[in-house]
């Protein structure tokens, strides 16, 4: 793999060498991206715990294989988004929560002829896309035409006004 983690949307670039030494063919093989949602629950009043584990085939691309006593090289793309009903969705990014985990892995899956396939589990971190509406926001015409009054807050949570006129509050409008 290119790298370790992606931004949900990307594309994953898989490096597949295979040296089939055996003397039957591989028809094929199968790239597919992997994840493993797993919810945890407890009941402290009877002193019970359990969890769920959720495993889904977010997507998947198979591609030719390699005939007997040869090698082959490949560079094969994996779209990491979730395709659902002919629906593109966005793939959701991996957690760590201590009630709710999601983690990911690509499988790389020789399907070899009268026997057990040969697989490959590769784990892969995802993050979120940025928010694309935040990333162009504005602020309304009308901010600058605002005017503060000044108020005096004191204790804790109180802010001299030397500290408000301060060249790190200069670029915010109304200090």
């Amino acid at each position: 793999m290119d790298k370790n983690s992606y931004v949900a949307g990307e594309v994953a670039q898989i490096h597949v060498d295979v040296n089939n030494q055996s003397v039957v063919d591989i028809h094929n093989f199968v790239v597919k991206l992997v994840s493993v949602i797993t919810l945890k629950g407890s009941d402290a009043t009877r002193n019970v715990s359990d969890s769920l584990r959720l495993i889904d085939t977010v997507c998947k691309n198979k591609y030719g294989g390699c005939p007997a006593s040869d090698r082959r090289s490949k560079d094969v793309p994996l779209n990491l988004t979730c395709k659902r009903d002919y629906t593109e969705h966005e793939l959701q990014p991996s957690t760590t929560g201590s009630i709710v985990q999601c983690s990911h892995h690509v499988n790389i899956e020789m399907q070899v002829p009268w026997a057990p396939d040969i697989e490959i589990h590769a784990p892969v971190q995802i993050y979120a896309a940025q928010n694309k509406e935040w990333q162009q926001w504005q602020p309304p015409s009308w901010v600058s035409q605002c005017v503060r009054t000044p108020s005096v807050v004191t204790g804790p949570y109180g802010a001299v006004t030397e500290m408000l006129s301060s060249e790190a509050f200069s670029g915010i409008p109304g200090f």
